[in-house]
């Protein structure tokens, strides 16, 4: 919080975005599409390969279970926290 408050400050001060101020321009269409192609293919790759997991019954019962409720929580309008205590490494 206190970086994106510091940039927007710096911003209003001198007239120049973030990158700007370290010689970048903005936006880079290049690099956006470059990004969204990268996180959008990861994202891709990560849903087929739980949906083939889920669909060929290669989940582990904790996997499954650990998917289910981060659906559920997403679908009742909570954040979707992660309990580090209990890692899902099976899910790998």
């Amino acid at each position: 919080m206190m970086g994106f408050l510091t940039s927007a400050v710096e911003e209003f001060i001198t007239g120049r975005g973030t990158l700007q101020q370290i010689g970048l321009l903005t936006p880079s269409p290049v690099l956006v599409v470059f990004l969204c192609l990268v996180f959008g293919g990861a994202t891709v790759f990560g849903f087929g390969r739980t949906l083939k997991r889920a669909l060929t019954k290669d989940m582990t019962a904790q996997c499954a279970t650990g998917q289910r409720q981060l659906v559920l929580q997403c679908n009742m309008g909570r954040s979707a926290v992660f309990d580090m205590r209990r890692p899902m490494m099976a899910c790998v």
